[in-house]
């Protein structure tokens, strides 16, 4: 049926006298419409998505430039019904098309053309069949369609995020480098979400990227290869973020290594045990290792519960949305299943149920080749850190147009991936020009991808830059493995402390636990005489209150050889003075002068000399259990930053 569809479509165009041209697409390139926009080197403007609703009149086809959104209640009145319900997949196989193949003709219903696209000049989308695209001059779509225009439709902007907590994970797969389709795909959103608006008034977000090399172990076995993955994968991600940001930007994100935070497989323990086993054997991974005639027998335990650690690593961080692909969506459905079954179970909304975000204009890169996905096994990549040389050989091996034998040839720029990579990197003028020229046959291959080479050099001078820097300062790279860990535990443990009394764990026979994976005051710990810590009650720890503080003064407490004293701003709650005793640890007043931290804020007030301590700012002990600056005794503390983070929040 799907054939009979085409070649309607294909005599309508005919019968009509107008222009047209069939487009073959390759097998699976995806069908979301970003894809095939990327795929054809075209705006989302220029993109057709025709919507098929059931009315009281029978079924109506909405035809729409993939850049608007349709306004239901101005489509009602436009055609005369009273009620819009989208068609069902069993309305759209009676028409003989499916989901993601409605074309903007060929079909037995009545069409609605929204008058936003006769301001475009090429109108594409599908000739009725998967590997079929087509495109024609919007002008003559009405001739071949019957289609009635008018204005239903309008532009919506971009939805900003603010205020919110993200988290984002990538796994060290492949070698661990990254490639531009991860860049476009992934990274770039994630900067764009870290720094949602230059607006003073406009509240950041909170943003948590994490490598997850615990997931890498589903796939790679060998010590050498988990491990030169995993510092390929830190160095490309960290290059990447310092590259494209400033040093206040930057410092908004919370970048750690998954295996450097244990809650996350002590939850993943806990979450197996409220998960039904059906619900693990409808993941895709597992599915489509079954579907590549592998015995059930070869599959791993860590692959076939790769969605209860994923779950675990999302909830312990109870972010509000989780960026990821529409390939990935169906792994926050589980999460938020696993997270709903929790809470029900035991009684307590322990966990919140995250959002998954997919940004629509986000879309699935293909490869050099033109055919597949961009993926470093498929050898289809351009890399962002390899020597030039070297990126200039995949660049200069780009699929274009292989019906052009001569570069005086006109030549196509649909489907020609310079052109779609182009789209992304190059200068608009510059590009427009570049394809006006191949059309006509007055450039050559070699000299499109030449300014495609250097456009990319350019455009990623900044991320291998700091590449390079990176690369030669491992001390670096691990301190700001060592902050994110940190700042990622303070969060994770507060949600394992509700776990854990959620579910019966902790009571009356619990011990305090000293681990220097939880956060601990400074002040409260005993550092010289009796080591032992007192331990309270879950009721007594669920008191304390947090807040975001910006310590606004800072100096020596004379007469003192410990103290340092603190003036702390809490925004809207005011200033405290906060006192605390590292000096003996090496720390000086310019530790703290302008920077935010975590701070107990509803403490009653301690005398320190002559005055009082109206709270407390909290540290960590750090990662490693060797003291930090060479001296015997007491671990060096790490106390909890709060950069980028607004000031006055409560954390708890």
């Amino acid at each position: 049926m799907k054939h009979n569809l085409k070649d309607i479509i294909e005599q309508k165009l005919k019968d009509a006298g107008v222009g047209y041209r069939f487009i073959p697409l390759p097998e699976d390139l995806p069908p979301d419409i970003p894809s095939h926009a990327a795929f054809h080197g075209i705006k989302l403007a220029n993109a057709m998505a025709t919507i098929l609703y059931r009315t009281e009149k029978g079924i109506i086809g909405a035809t729409k430039r993939s850049d608007t959104q349709i306004d239901e209640e101005k489509l009602k009145k436009f055609a005369g019904v009273s009620q819009l319900l989208f068609a069902s997949k069993e309305d759209l196989k009676k028409l003989g098309t499916e989901v993601g193949l409605v074309p903007y003709l060929g079909l037995n219903i009545r069409y609605f053309v929204d008058q936003k696209v006769l301001e475009i000049d090429q109108a594409y989308g599908t000739g009725g069949i998967k590997t079929m695209g087509m495109a024609m001059n919007s002008a003559d779509l009405m001739k071949v369609n019957k289609g009635t225009v008018g204005d239903f439709t309008y532009f919506e902007e971009k939805k900003v995020f603010a205020g919110k907590r993200f988290l984002s994970g990538i796994t060290p797969s492949g070698d661990g480098s990254l490639h531009i389709g991860n860049y476009l795909g992934a990274v770039r959103q994630f900067i764009e979400l870290a720094n949602p608006s230059t607006s003073s008034r406009r509240e950041p977000n909170e943003t948590y990227l994490m490598v997850a090399d615990l997931h890498g172990l589903t796939t790679i076995q060998d010590k050498q290869q988990l491990s030169h993955n995993i510092e390929t994968l830190v160095l490309n991600e960290l290059a990447l973020l310092r590259g494209f940001m400033t040093e206040k930007e930057f410092s908004k994100i919370v970048f750690f290594r998954q295996s450097d935070v244990p809650m996350h497989t002590e939850c993943q323990s806990i979450l197996n045990n409220v998960t039904p086993l059906g619900l693990l054997k409808r993941a895709h991974a597992y599915k489509d290792k079954l579907g590549k005639d592998v015995m059930e027998d070869d599959i791993n335990v860590g692959l076939f519960s790769y969605p209860m650690l994923m779950a675990a690593d999302i909830l312990l961080y109870q972010p509000d949305l989780v960026p990821v692909g529409k390939d990935q969506k169906q792994h926050i459905e589980i999460t938020r299943d696993i997270a709903d079954r929790f809470n029900k179970i035991f009684k307590k909304q322990v966990f919140k149920l995250p959002e998954p975000y997919i940004p629509e204009e986000v879309a699935v890169v293909l490869g050099t080749d033109g055919k597949r996905k961009m993926s470093k096994s498929l050898g289809n990549v351009i890399a962002l850190f390899e020597p030039e040389e070297v990126i200039k050989k995949q660049v200069m091996g780009t699929y274009t147009d292989p019906t052009r034998a001569h570069a005086t040839d006109p030549g196509h720029v649909e489907r020609n991936m310079v052109f779609t990579y182009l789209a992304f990197f190059g200068e608009a003028r510059k590009v427009a020009e570049l394809k006006e020229r191949y059309k006509r046959g007055t450039v050559a291959d070699v000299e499109v991808k030449e300014y495609l080479f250097k456009t990319l050099i350019k455009y990623f001078a900044p991320a291998r830059k700091a590449y390079e820097e990176l690369k030669a300062n491992p001390a670096l790279v691990k301190k700001i493995l060592e902050d994110g860990a940190v700042k990622a535990r303070v969060v994770a443990s507060q949600t394992m402390t509700e776990v854990r009394e959620a579910i019966g764990i902790t009571n009356q026979y619990s011990i305090s636990d000293k681990r220097p994976s939880f956060v601990k005051a400074t002040e409260g710990r005993q550092v010289t005489g009796d080591k032992r810590e007192k331990t309270i009650t879950i009721d007594e720890f669920a008191r304390v209150e947090e807040r975001v503080g910006k310590v606004v003064e800072a100096k020596n407490v004379e007469g003192s050889e410990k103290l340092i004293r603190l003036v702390v701003d809490f925004a809207d709650f005011g200033k405290r003075i906060i006192f605390t005793g590292v000096r003996t640890f090496g720390y000086t007043p310019e530790d703290f002068l302008g920077k935010q931290f975590l701070f107990v804020t509803n403490l009653a007030p301690r005398k320190m000399i002559d005055e009082e301590s109206q709270g407390m700012i909290l540290a960590v002990d750090p990662p490693s259990h060797e003291a930090t600056d060479g001296h015997s005794g007491p671990e060096k503390p790490i106390f909890v930053s709060a950069e980028g983070m607004p000031v006055g929040a409560k954390i708890r």
